[in-house]
């Protein structure tokens, strides 16, 4: 993903196959910061198999170009 959190589609593929789930928020949280992440309602828990799993990967490396991974910067650390 954009963010460099997986190395293959594999990881991807299972992130939205689980619902995407992130930890709820609570309210003092999100009080505290209007744009705390809160998953979706919309997004629920798609329960694929095995083999549809590795389908999806399969075709995803079928129409990937090359892969290139980038280095994480590195930041100051003072």
């Amino acid at each position: 993903m954009q963010n460099g959190l997986f190395n293959d589609p594999e990881g991807i593929v299972n992130m939205y196959n689980s619902g995407m789930q992130l930890i709820d928020p609570k309210p003092e949280q999100k009080q505290k910061d209007p744009v705390y992440p809160v998953t979706d309602p919309l997004l629920k828990q798609l329960d694929l198999s095995k083999e549809v799993i590795r389908a999806l990967v399969l075709i995803s490396e079928s129409t990937s170009g090359t892969k290139f991974k980038m280095r994480s910067p590195n930041f100051p650390t003072e």
